[in-house]
């Protein structure tokens, strides 16, 4: 287990690291109970940017256990492990000929650490990516297993996004459905004009949409990329996927708001090797090798970045461009990359889609830290009237009071992680520094 996250910014504190191979000693580690137990936290595949995961006793990861991975296709629904990632499940759910209604831009990450912070992929009919679980099963700080499955236990919506406070996420039950396939179709030089006034008809024009303004050191309007996925019926194929031609997407229409299709394939950030995307220009393939960006046997970057995203309601989309805009050079000094999706609304208590649908910002940052520190007040100030909710695992300023002010049900879901963990075992700075619990 790696004492930093994967970006490096930042260094574990943990007293002790713990990477249990086998269910027996994942118990071992909770057997002491009492009051005076030591602080617990897990850590997932790393893709974390701040001190969210982080603890002054054992930090665990469940990476090293058993791969589950059980598919029943009368039931359309995957049980996984806690420690599993997107990228080892959905070939298993592939093969069973189903799917899962969408992916984060990386296939790496585990699903419940993907889950704890409000993930998403893209597509105005697309909700976080913890709208697929149906169930947890949860290790709690009394070393009591417990199952919370949607449509019984109360707690649930405070689980959907549970930041790692309530235990430790043991087992998942996805929903699942018929699998599909997905074209990815790049298009270039979308206006600005275009992009501010029709950004609902554009966000709207894929199944997932990703558009990457490509801002100017003078703070002229930019042109865009998009990245529109979009989807069809599954055929029956060879695991080599069909070309353009002989596909449904080389009907889509040469010009998209403007933009026009590129003609070879386009990394998210200009300039940077596309090879470790997934295919483009218009090629037809199966949902698990088109919907991440990113192909697994891949390496999407060296990790030598920061992150930071909010989510804002999708009606504000226009005015929190021009507010990036109007930063001039700033942000093209810090920021190699800037994507703009849509999530549904959901009723997750801590999502920050949470009853709105969103517009997400997200900003891949040069390794500045304290560049990215100084710039994020002056960021939340113009984005913040907007309603702009952070990302729990990446980098953001927004203090406890603003927070609680966000979220409708925040009070709810600090008294149901009172209510899960009373001792505060799984407690650390980053849940007392958001106001989630006090000890």
């Amino acid at each position: 287990m790696r004492h930093t996250n994967w970006a490096g910014n930042y260094r574990y504190r943990a007293a002790a690291l713990a990477e249990p191979t086998t269910a027996a000693q994942l118990r071992d580690l909770l057997a002491d109970t009492g009051p005076a137990a030591g602080r617990l936290r897990v850590a997932a595949t790393g893709h974390t940017f701040n001190d969210l995961p982080d603890t002054t006793g054992t930090l665990l990861t469940l990476r090293s256990l058993p791969r589950v991975c059980e598919v029943d296709t009368a039931a359309r629904t995957v049980r996984i492990d806690g420690g599993a990632s997107y990228g080892e499940i959905a070939p298993a759910v592939q093969a069973a000929g189903l799917a899962l209604p969408n992916l984060a831009s990386l296939p790496h990450i585990s699903v419940a650490g993907a889950i704890a912070t409000g993930t998403h992929g893209s597509g105005v009919g697309n909700k976080m990516l913890a709208d697929a679980v149906v169930g947890f099963e949860v290790l709690t700080a009394d070393g009591e297993l417990r199952q919370v499955g949607r449509d019984d236990d109360p707690d649930f919506p405070a689980l959907a996004t549970h930041l790692g406070a309530f235990g430790v996420i043991t087992a998942l039950t996805l929903r699942l459905e018929p699998t599909f396939d997905v074209a990815t179709t790049v298009y270039l030089g979308l206006p600005w004009d275009r992009l501010t006034t029709e950004f609902a008809q554009i966000a709207a024009g894929g199944y997932s949409v990703s558009v990457l303004p490509q801002w100017t050191q003078d703070g002229a309007a930019p042109e865009s990329m998009a990245f529109v996925k979009r989807r069809f019926p599954a055929v029956a194929r060879e695991e080599t996927p069909r070309g353009v031609t002989d596909s449904a997407a080389a009907a889509s229409t040469p010009d998209f708001f403007g933009g026009r299709p590129a003609d070879r394939m386009m990394h998210l950030t200009p300039g940077v090797d596309p090879s470790a995307c997934t295919p483009q220009l218009g090629d037809v393939g199966p949902w698990h090798l088109r919907l991440a960006h990113f192909r697994l046997e891949a390496t999407p970057s060296s990790g030598d970045e920061l992150q930071t995203e909010y989510l804002m309601p999708i009606g504000n989309a226009a005015a929190a461009l021009e507010q990036l805009r109007q930063l001039g050079g700033r942000l093209p000094a810090l920021a190699t990359t800037t994507e703009v999706r849509t999530v549904a609304a959901d009723d997750f208590w801590l999502s920050p889609a949470y009853q709105t649908d969103s517009v997400a910002v997200h900003f891949t940052w040069k390794p500045d830290q304290p560049g990215v520190q100084a710039l994020l007040p002056e960021l939340e100030a113009r984005l913040g009237p907007l309603g702009a909710r952070p990302h729990w695992g990446k980098l953001f300023a927004t203090p406890a009071d603003r927070l609680n002010q966000l979220y409708p049900r925040f009070g709810d879901a600090a008294d149901a992680v009172q209510r899960w963990d009373p001792n505060g075992r799984f407690s650390n700075d980053f849940l007392r520094r958001v106001g989630l619990r006090i000890d």
